[in-house]
């Protein structure tokens, strides 16, 4: 996924990280990730901005955004013997 970057010195840093932070009013902690709502890496609008705690909530809103779209529940899993 692209993101919108800047250079801050010799570092790179995401445009979704830098205004994630300015919304706390402070750096984020080190294992925190940013989610993006629609999944547009480039919509930094601060209402499609999630921050997550860990990669792990993070990877658990994929999963839930990816049975929603697939059956309407975001609490439904496809089954694994018939795959429906």
């Amino acid at each position: 996924m692209a993101y919108h970057s800047i250079n801050l010195g010799h570092t790179r840093v995401n445009m979704h990280t830098i205004i994630a932070e300015r919304i706390l009013g402070r750096t984020l902690p080190n294992r925190v990730e940013v989610h993006h709502l629609d999944g547009n890496g480039k919509n930094n609008h601060t209402s499609n901005l999630v921050i997550c705690p860990d990669r792990a909530y993070h990877q658990l809103l994929h999963v839930r955004q990816k049975a929603l779209d697939a059956c309407g529940n975001a609490n439904w899993l496809r089954c694994d013997r018939c795959k429906t």
